[in-house]
C-alpha cells in the first residue's frame, strides 16, 4: 500500500515516514501545476509519471524512482513554448546521518515538491523553439536588423 495525505491547501501528495512499509512500490501520476509558477522558464509539465521502490529502515528511506514526462519550457529566444521529453533515474536519500543523506529525514516527505525539485535539476537549462532567430554575430559588423536603418552612410 501507498501511504499518503491530500493536504486540505490542496492535492499535493505527502508521504507519512511512519506508515511507510519497509519496502514500497510506487506508480503513481502527478499534478504539479501548483508548483510551475516557482520556475520562470517552465510552462507546463505534462503526465508527471513516477514509478518504482521506496525502502525504510530505522532512520532512512531510500527512493529509488524513474520519473517520465513532457517538459514546456520557455524558448530561451523566443519565449514561444518548447515541448520535449524527459525520462531519469534517481536515488533519493532521507537520513539523520549527514554523511549519507540528500535530505534530512523527518515525519513527513513532501513528494510533489520533492520530484519538481529533482525535475528542476535534471531538466534542460535552456531550450530554442526550431523558428527561433540564430544570434547576431556582432563580430561581423553587422549589429541587430532593427537597427540596420538607422545606419548613417558615411
Amino acid at each position: 500500500p501507498f501511504i499518503y495525505n491530500k493536504t486540505s491547501w490542496g492535492d499535493s501528495m505527502k508521504l507519512i515516514v511512519k506508515e511507510l512499509e519497509k519496502l514500497t512500490s510506487i506508480e503513481e501520476t502527478l499534478n504539479l501545476d501548483a508548483l510551475i509558477d516557482e520556475a520562470s522558464d517552465l510552462i507546463e509539465l505534462k503526465d508527471v509519471k513516477v514509478s518504482g521502490t521506496i525502502e525504510r529502515s530505522y532512520d532512512e528511506v531510500v527512493m529509488n524512482l524513474t520519473v517520465d514526462l513532457d517538459v514546456v519550457q520557455k524558448c530561451a529566444r523566443s519565449l514561444k513554448p518548447v515541448t520535449y521529453p524527459l525520462v531519469f533515474d534517481t536515488e533519493i536519500i532521507f537520513s539523520k546521518d549527514e554523511n549519507k543523506y540528500d535530505y534530512i529525514l523527518t515525519d513527513e516527505i513532501d513528494f510533489d515538491q520533492l520530484i519538481f525539485a529533482e525535475i528542476l535539476i535534471e531538466k534542460e537549462p535552456f531550450v530554442y523553439d526550431e523558428e527561433a532567430v540564430e544570434p547576431i554575430d556582432e563580430s561581423k559588423g553587422q549589429g541587430h536588423p532593427a537597427f540596420q536603418t538607422l545606419k548613417k552612410d558615411t
